[in-house]
This record gives C-alpha cells, sequence and structure tokens, in this order.
C-alpha cells in the first residue's frame, strides 16, 4: 500500500477502523519498522519495470469462434 501511495495510484485518505487515514498508518507503519525504499529490489519503480508492456494478451475476435 505504501507503494501504490507513494507513486500516487492510491490517495491514502481512505479513514480505517484506527479513526485514522490509510496513508497515515502506512507511514506510522514504515517509520516504525524501519523499511525504506532505497535498496530494495522487490517491488519495482513504474519508470524502472521489467517489461516494457504487460504480460497479459488476449486475442479478439476469436481464431476459432467454434472452439472453447
Amino acid at each position: 500500500m505504501a507503494f501504490l501511495i507513494k507513486e500516487g495510484l492510491m490517495t491514502g485518505d481512505e479513514l480505517t477502523v484506527t479513526g485514522k487515514t490509510l496513508g497515515e498508518n502506512v507511514d506510522k507503519w514504515m517509520v516504525e519498522r524501519g523499511h525504506s525504499w532505497e535498496g530494495q529490489e522487490i517491488i519495482r519503480p513504474l519508470n524502472n519495470p521489467i517489461k516494457e508492456t504487460g504480460h497479459i494478451r488476449y486475442v479478439h475476435p476469436s481464431p476459432s469462434p467454434d472452439s472453447a
């Protein structure tokens, strides 16, 4: 969630059951646990993807319309 908020894909303004916003809870979690985006390679930044295009493809119309 921190990544999505950081990249602007979520606002972080959503109110949670804690009475704080999602952004506030994520910030607190990142600070308390000492997490940082620096040096981690598991979640790739949007400006440096593994592939330039997505991996999901579909064919339309179906090349064999009478098949399943």
